[in-house]
């Protein structure tokens, strides 16, 4: 037991948020690493909010619950049928009763003193959000795109010491991030039907990356603990790789739209569409070099790695930018109607 950790604590410290949808054949072993933490058991909760399944997912939860029928921690189930994954964060952090909220993805496995690690922060560093270090353990194919994704989920630090390194909010990662409710509460906007509104449902990617944002214009800080280890099982391929990169790159327009000055910050995004092809096409020319040589010098196949799929990303960046320009023309068209009291014409026609 860390000695920052109040043993005799009787009330709900830590709340492990778990969004889940159609992932009743990886929630088992999530659940499984959750509910034997070295934390006491009557210090956190396991909040499952089951977005829309239909695979089982309750039973899963169910019957983990019936195995474990006393000396467990408190396992809540709870239904989000309307789909988003920020839509079913939202109603979990609404529910959740500790002092600390970790927002988990389904497919990440924790070590058994994680939730005691981001606790044992929590206190030595008051005002932060913490984010563990994630080991990447899924089949990537191909197979350098899992070398680059593992340094990217561990920035770099598995081989560093132990301890926590202060970053910034553009380093948000909700997929294992802990923060404090009340920094929660101070950023929620409230929906029309009366709901909490922590992560913007708008944004299917980003999100996280708005919410740190609005966290450090609150003054949180924030740490990424390395002795908080968990890890991250999600087997993908190029196309789901290819496509999640477009997608990321789609929302990032938007949500420089949110924070206009968040664009400066983006040195990677290319708003012109010759300039990214230039990008992509000397990023593919040199991956296969910078592959053949790896073993020798990895920078060459880092640096053609991280171009292409900066190439992507600005691929979805650039159509949503079109999108946004198209819907503008199309107000105006409709405003300058308006005015001359005749009706607007689609644009194009």
């Amino acid at each position: 037991m860390n000695p920052g950790i109040n043993q005799r604590a009787s009330t709900v410290i830590m709340s492990v948020v778990v969004p889940t949808h159609n992932k009743a054949e990886l929630l088992p072993q999530t659940l499984a690493a959750l509910v034997d933490q070295t934390l006491p058991a009557e210090m956190f909760e396991i909040i499952v909010v089951d977005n829309g399944s239909s695979d089982g997912t309750r039973a899963v939860v169910e019957g983990l619950t019936a195995a474990h029928p006393a000396g467990h921690p408190i396992l809540r189930y709870l239904w989000e049928p309307v789909l988003g994954r920020s839509r079913a964060r939202n109603t979990g952090i609404a529910a959740a009763r500790g002092e600390f909220v970790l927002l988990l993805d389904d497919d990440i496995r924790v070590a058994r003193d994680h939730l005691e690690q981001l606790v044992a922060h929590h206190r030595q560093q008051p005002g932060s959000v913490v984010m563990g270090l994630i080991e990447d353990a899924s089949p990537i194919r191909p197979a350098f795109l899992h070398r680059y994704f593992n340094e990217r989920q561990t920035m770099g630090s598995s081989s560093v010491g132990l301890g926590s390194v202060e970053l910034d909010y553009t380093n948000s990662r909700s997929g294992d991030m802990s923060i404090e409710r009340q920094a929660l509460e101070a950023i929620a906007d409230v929906a029309p039907d009366g709901r909490r509104i922590y992560m913007d449902e708008e944004l299917a990617r980003r999100e996280d990356t708005y919410m740190g944002y609005k966290l450090q214009q609150q003054g949180q800080k924030f740490l990424f603990a390395r002795d908080a280890v968990c890890t991250h099982y999600h087997p993908r391929g190029w196309e789901n790789i290819r496509a999640n990169t477009v997608g990321g790159g789609y929302y990032l327009y938007w949500l420089h739209q949110r924070v206009p000055e968040l664009r400066a910050r983006e040195r990677a995004v290319i708003e012109s569409r010759p300039k990214n092809l230039a990008l992509l096409g000397g990023s593919l020319l040199a991956l296969p070099v910078g592959l053949l040589i790896e073993p020798l010098s990895p920078w060459l196949a880092r640096k053609a790695t991280s171009g292409m799929l900066a190439g992507l990303s600005n691929t979805g960046y650039q159509r949503a930018m079109r999108e946004d320009a198209a819907a503008r023309a199309q107000a105006a068209l409709q405003g300058t109607a308006a005015e001359q009291g005749a009706p607007a014409k689609e644009a194009g026609d």
